[in-house]
């Protein structure tokens, strides 16, 4: 089995854009988004400056994204997701691992009320990958209000 991250460029936003509409999608219940008359949810957070995104692969089938903001001192994963086939198998942890190693220092990770999956998800991850050294807070953010905020630092010598 051949696990690999790409960037997101031209060449593939079409694969990240299939994959984000399905993330809208599941979102939707919590978000209150609906579609357009295309069937179509607007994609929140699209992977360009300040932004970066990646798509991660198993056999060379897309499975999942991360988009993060990298630019800033606090780095921040912005939107996850891992396709509903390819959950509880560890591909979230690696998916994380890989973006967290490539840029280390200062990160953050929210998750928005209602949320309770992705807050469960990501306490595993970065208890994980931290061993246990993050801190958790509940912080205002200026689009969804109260959220679910877990902080921590990675480094290089992992």
């Amino acid at each position: 089995m051949k696990i690999h991250i790409a960037l997101i460029e031209e060449i593939n936003l079409n694969v990240f854009k299939n994959l984000a509409y399905a993330y809208e999608a599941e979102f939707s219940g919590i978000t209150e988004k609906i579609p357009n008359e295309l069937g179509l949810f607007s994609i929140d957070t699209l992977p360009k400056d300040p932004y970066i995104g990646y798509i991660l692969y198993k056999n060379y089938i897309p499975i999942g994204f991360c988009i993060a903001n990298t630019k800033i001192k606090i780095k921040d994963i912005a939107e996850f997701y891992i396709i509903p086939a390819m959950r509880c198998k560890g591909f979230g942890y690696q998916l994380a691992a890989m973006i967290f190693d490539k840029y280390p220092g200062q990160w953050q990770v929210r998750q928005i009320p209602g949320a309770d999956h992705a807050i469960s998800f990501w306490r595993k991850v970065i208890a994980k990958y931290t061993e246990g050294q993050y801190e958790e807070s509940v912080v205002n953010d200026k689009d969804w209000g109260m959220v679910t905020c877990q902080s921590f630092s990675t480094s290089s010598e992992r």
